[in-house]
């Protein structure tokens, strides 16, 4: 993925409102921030719990094209309460 259009968070059943994970930070433009093993540097989303509890991702999904279905969901993960989480767009 060479440029990151836009990536949305959304929810199968939707978040509650509570839940407060947002977008925190987003490069399309990695340069040596992360560097894999085998040298390329992917687009990178951080995300924030602004929450006081634990946020659970499963359920979600991130995409780049709100035209196709080729959406990637979260595996079974969590970010701790204030926590962040940086998810590789490679």
């Amino acid at each position: 993925m060479n440029k990151l259009v836009l990536l949305l968070l959304t929810a199968a059943t939707g978040f509650t409102l509570n839940a407060q994970v947002l977008i925190n930070e987003a490069s399309n433009a990695n340069g040596t921030n992360y560097v894999l093993a085998n040298g390329t540097s992917p687009d990178w989303i951080e995300l924030y719990n602004a929450s006081a509890t634990s946020q659970a991702l499963q359920g979600l999904y991130l995409w780049d094209n709100r035209t196709t279905s080729n959406n990637w969901a979260f595996p079974p993960i969590s970010i701790p309460a204030n926590g962040f989480a940086t998810i590789l767009a490679n």
